[in-house]
């Protein structure tokens, strides 16, 4: 399977790579794809990485033309905080972007398009559990551009037979990441207090989250690709309900005396409670780490110095 992944230097995209590179089963072919340097830990895989501008139409093209893909996973976006800021700039990546992927995959007869999407084409409103068919009033500009991927993803789908399918991810985090505005009240509150014994939190701490931890995150990207036969083509890709607080209360247990300051100036919004039912009967797949798993994981590959520390153990 040759394979290549926009966003390859990104949170996810890092994530999925190694997992990738280092599963002998797949003998997957990487080709990856980002406008950032290539990261140090890809210095120790066999793959291929290409420093591009995914808005750049003709040279998306040429790398599509030289190097054949047989899956893309298009995970490159400009996250929300940024979206918020540079509107145009949002758009240009997230939208004209796709659809230079698009148009590169069918020109050049790529069998499947996994588009990394998100919970935020839900509305704030819409009811629990959130099923797939309640999206279409985002609140925010990401929103609007990940509404607007799946469509014209769904759109090339019909027109050009091209398998699409989009993953509404929740909120992923786990080691590395360091961008968004969800990292605020999940990844950045695990990482200070393994690193300062204090950590400050910016939301209420009766705000409830769905949190996915990345390893399942990337086993869903990894079933989505080598699933046989396409059914439905959106699913909810969604972990597992708690408030700041529960979170908070498990790393307690490994520092103790840990700093808690509240500073409640982020509000969260987006529902918390999903319906996976179709990734799992469609999939197979289904979140496994939990938030006391995910915690001790994460302080482990801290420990460890190494963010792809459960990799190691399958």
């Amino acid at each position: 399977m040759k394979v290549l992944i926009t966003g390859s230097a990104g949170f996810i995209g890092r994530h999925l790579t190694m997992r990738l590179a280092l599963d002998k089963d797949l003998s997957a072919s990487i080709i990856g794809i980002d406008s950032a340097p290539k990261p140090a830990e890809f210095n120790m895989l066999r793959i291929t990485y290409v420093i591009a501008d995914i808005r750049d139409e003709q040279m998306l093209m040429d790398i599509f033309q030289k190097y054949k893909p047989d899956i893309v996973f298009h995970l490159a976006a400009l996250l929300a905080d940024k979206c918020e800021e540079t509107p145009e700039t949002c758009l240009g990546v997230n939208i004209m972007g796709l659809n230079n992927v698009l148009k590169a995959s069918v020109s050049n007869n790529v069998r499947r398009v996994i588009f990394a999407s998100s919970i935020s084409v839900y509305s704030p409103g819409v009811p629990e559990p959130v099923k797939e068919d309640f999206a279409g009033n985002p609140l925010t500009v990401y929103g609007i551009t990940k509404y607007s991927g799946e469509l014209l993803g769904l759109w090339y789908s019909r027109k050009a037979n091209l398998e699409f399918i989009g993953l509404r991810f929740s909120v992923v985090f786990g080691p590395g990441r360091t961008t968004g505005i969800s990292v605020l009240y999940s990844s950045k509150l695990i990482e200070d207090a393994f690193k300062y014994n204090s950590i400050e939190v910016v939301t209420s701490l009766d705000a409830k989250v769905n949190y996915l931890f990345i390893s399942d995150a990337v086993e869903a990207l990894v079933k989505a690709a080598t699933v046989s036969q396409l059914h439905s083509k959106i699913y909810n890709i969604c972990g597992f309900e708690h408030n700041v607080m529960e979170l908070i209360d498990v790393l307690y247990k490994y520092f103790p005396h840990l700093k808690v300051k509240v500073s409640p100036i982020l509000k969260v919004t987006w529902p918390s409670k999903y319906d996976i039912s179709r990734a799992e009967r469609e999939l197979g797949w289904k979140p496994l780490i939990d938030i006391k798993k995910s915690v001790d994981i994460y302080i482990k590959c801290l420990s460890l110095k190494n963010p792809y520390c459960y990799l190691d153990e399958g």
